[in-house]
């Protein structure tokens, strides 16, 4: 007999009736969605199967992972789940599937809701498909009129062009919108935003609209500066990172910069919020978990002429440095202790110094908004490669980052930049040893 494409080996170990975990209903819900466009009946079915199994709640964390890991490429098997036959076994299923579809935030899963809040029998899941779709409308997302709020914020200060910058060696990167004046010129409006602080400055001129697309231009001809590489980006998006600078703010107890609340008006709101980086919509968590090459091949990134810049803090990482020149100089030898050991041991109390938690996450959405960028300049493999870094940081935390090559690398070249201090037998500045911040190239 042929065997299922989609069914589950039972793992060593597991109960006589076949009892699976739930990373494992994760796995076929995410094999079924990338595996075929229009999920099998059969398949489906199983996965139902599956699902009611698990608390109500248990099963709607399972489906809005997968949408979060797939994006998009959910909504076929969503629209069945949701659509199932409406039994009591299937009613807390169905309820989370509805959730996930709103959670997608896309015209089509809109589109399924509006037929479930109209068509569906079950009336909680008729209630529940409408709350969804009255928030999406909130947000923008509508079926036919779209919602005033933006709209009229948008006429009264039209965005011409919003950009954004990579990053510098201390995590802070450039957010740019040119607003349109209304008797004419540009105000060109400059945020720095900080992965762990916040906002830390905001400034803007006015200036004419040929000299805002000159000056455009010419920063896009500084990669190999810090925070050089520079990409368009859609309004929404660098709006909606202002707001999460802002939440940074109030979360680290840095002041927000003065400038901000003169230009805030002008930068407004995001006419769409986005649960989740935007990069999951073109690449999902699971393809990159799935081709482990593109995370052995990570460190590669950091030759890239925007990450050049990028270091550990020399004089927060030294006294590991020296740490282990001393151990490899020393005759003593721990019993059952290798000399990797002893460093492997040394380098993951260095990693959970210097990677606290908050800096943790900062690194995973530096990785992520780089993805983004990178796919936004059609450079795919660097978008892959930095995502998959992004993925590697959900798994392994603290001294556990001594397995991520691009971070090891990142350490290597900090070692260098220690070593080259050292033979000048003098302190140097960050700005000495090439780590110059954003915040002194951007013009005023």
């Amino acid at each position: 007999m042929k065997k299922r494409k989609y069914a589950i080996t039972k793992p060593a170990g597991a109960e006589p009736d076949g009892t699976v975990t739930i990373e494992e209903i994760r796995h076929m819900a995410a094999q079924a969605v990338l595996e075929s466009p229009q999920p099998e009946a059969e398949a489906v079915a199983e996965l139902i199967g599956r699902l009611e199994r698990l608390s109500p709640l248990t099963a709607a964390r399972v489906l809005m992972s997968l949408a979060q890991e797939t994006g998009e490429k959910a909504l076929p098997l969503l629209e069945k789940l949701a659509l199932a036959p409406a039994v009591p076994q299937t009613g807390g299923i169905r309820l989370a599937a509805v959730e996930a579809l709103a959670a997608l935030r896309s015209e089509r899963g809109a589109q399924i809701l509006a037929h479930i809040a109209d068509k569906d029998a079950d009336k909680d899941l008729r209630k529940r498909a409408k709350r969804a779709l009255f928030k999406l409308r909130g947000l923008g997302l509508a079926l036919s009129a779209p919602a005033a709020g933006p709209a009229e914020v948008k006429e009264k200060f039209p965005i011409l062009r919003s950009l954004l910058s990579s990053y510098d060696y201390a995590g802070t990167r450039a957010i740019m919108f040119g607003v349109e004046r209304p008797f004419g010129g540009v105000d060109r409006i400059v945020l720095l935003a900080n992965a762990v602080k916040g906002l830390t400055d905001c400034s803007g001129v006015q200036t004419s609209r040929e000299a805002f697309a000159e000056q455009m231009e010419r920063m896009r001809r500084l990669p190999d500066l810090p925070g050089g590489l520079w990409a368009d980006a859609p309004a929404s998006h660098c709006q909606q990172l202002v707001q999460e600078a802002l939440a940074l703010n109030r979360k680290s107890g840095t002041p927000v910069p003065r400038g901000y609340y003169y230009w805030k008006d002008e930068i407004g709101q995001p006419a769409e919020y986005y649960d989740w980086p935007l990069v999951y919509r073109e690449i999902t968590a699971l393809e990159v978990k799935w081709e482990p090459t593109l995370l052995e091949q990570s460190a590669d990134l950091l030759a890239r002429p925007e990450l050049l810049s990028w270091a550990f803090d020399p004089h927060q990482v030294e006294r590991y440095y020296f740490e282990l020149q001393q151990s490899r100089k020393s005759a003593i030898a721990l019993p059952g202790w290798s000399q990797k050991e002893r460093d492997d041991a040394t380098m993951r109390r260095l990693f959970e110094e210097v990677v606290p938690p908050d800096r943790h996450a900062a690194y995973k959405r530096q990785m992520e908004e780089m993805a983004c960028m990178y796919l936004r300049l059609d450079r795919r493999l660097d978008a892959k490669r930095a995502l998959a870094v992004a993925v590697a940081l959900d798994e392994h935390k603290g001294g556990e980052l001594i397995k991520i090559p691009f971070f090891r690398e990142l350490l290597s070249r900090t070692f260098a930049l220690i070593e080259r201090e050292r033979r000048g037998g003098a302190r140097l500045t960050p700005r000495d040893l090439g780590l110059v911040t954003l915040g002194d190239l951007l013009p005023r």
